[in-house]
């Protein structure tokens, strides 16, 4: 039930909608994973969500049918702001990617190894193990040509973020620019 309740607090931040809202639920089988685990939710009527128990794969949009979406680019986005969460997943769902989240670094580096994600948007002051540290960890496995890193932070220009940056591989993205200037840079990296 547990697992349920935290997956519904993801659908909510994903779909943009109240965690309040009365949901009615259903399992049905999750294309990605060929089983059972697919929780569909329908939000008093707005249309139906999805996310799976298993692979944490959600939904683009509300589907009116129980047809899926055409298949997107999975992007992970790692924020310890549940705010800022929740408005690039809004921004990168209505762009057509297909979002993973998580909280802090730890929970990026797991969920990196769980969705192999084609892309990865991440802040640099998360709780836990920092963003540059999870980038690093990360780049052992996959290089730049295989992941596209953006750093979407609010931290000022200095030489030494910009030679971190530079190390990763990756792409600085500053807040004040807005969510678009991230769907814009990941659009120039596909």
């Amino acid at each position: 039930m547990a697992e349920r309740a935290t997956m519904l607090e993801t659908l909510s931040e994903i779909a943009g909608i109240a965690s309040d809202t009365t949901w009615f639920l259903r399992l049905t089988a999750c294309p990605r994973c060929r089983g059972r685990r697919r929780l569909l939710a329908d939000d008093e009527g707005r249309g139906l969500h999805g996310l799976c128990l298993g692979c944490g794969e959600g939904l683009p949009a509300p589907l009116a049918t129980e047809r899926l979406p055409a298949a997107g680019r999975r992007v992970l986005v790692v924020d310890g702001d549940p705010g800022m969460r929740a408005l690039l997943a809004r921004s990168l769902v209505s762009a057509g990617f297909r979002v993973h989240l998580a909280r802090d670094g730890s929970e990026g580096l797991v969920r990196a190894r769980q969705v192999c994600p084609d892309a990865l948007v991440t802040e640099v002051r998360i709780p836990g193990l920092d963003g540059f540290e999870m980038c690093s960890r990360i780049r052992e496995r996959r290089p730049p040509e295989a992941l596209p890193i953006i750093v979407f932070s609010g931290l000022d220009p200095t030489p030494h973020r910009d030679a971190v940056v530079r190390l990763l591989g990756a792409v600085h993205v500053d807040k004040a620019a807005g969510t678009g200037a991230v769907v814009d840079a990941l659009r120039a990296r596909s």
